[in-house]
């Protein structure tokens, strides 16, 4: 039965989705540091600045898609497509999959799936009512 309220479930499973994959780049930043403490090495360094800055990056992007910025559900669309064919390419070519490699290609169906769902392009839709104090759109408007 449909009241015409905007379905908005898959679009919250996105955030949600979204806020666990930072949380767990936030973890894997926060390892990276101590083991820059007992490694001493600049490799670990350089591997600690980039989990650091992944996670902060993720974070700003679920955020703008939370706040229905276009934009973000373009470049969403863009990284869970590209990481599902790196990870499809990446089989094909190289070893057997292992169960991480298995369990990040679902997370990043489940995630496509989510995106291209009627409900979050309806959340990030240009049509939705006018957002509080001007605040512009995903395209810059």
């Amino acid at each position: 039965m449909d009241d015409g309220q905007p379905r908005i479930q898959a679009a919250h499973w996105v955030i949600t989705l979204g806020r666990v994959y930072a949380f767990v780049l936030g973890l894997m930043a926060a390892w990276a540091l101590v083991a820059m403490l007992f490694a001493g090495s600049p490799v670990v360094v350089v591997l600690a600045l980039l989990a650091t800055g992944a996670a902060a990056a993720w974070t700003a992007l679920v955020q703008a898609f939370a706040a229905h910025r276009r934009g973000a559900w373009w470049l969403l669309v863009a990284l869970s497509s590209a990481g599902l064919s790196w990870r499809l390419l990446g089989w094909l070519v190289g070893p057997p999959p292992t169960v991480p490699d298995v369990l990040g290609a679902a997370a990043a169906v489940v995630l496509l799936g989510l995106l291209l769902h009627d409900d979050s392009r309806e959340w990030v839709s240009v049509d939705r009512a006018p957002r509080p104090s001007g605040q512009p759109d995903g395209w810059g408007h």
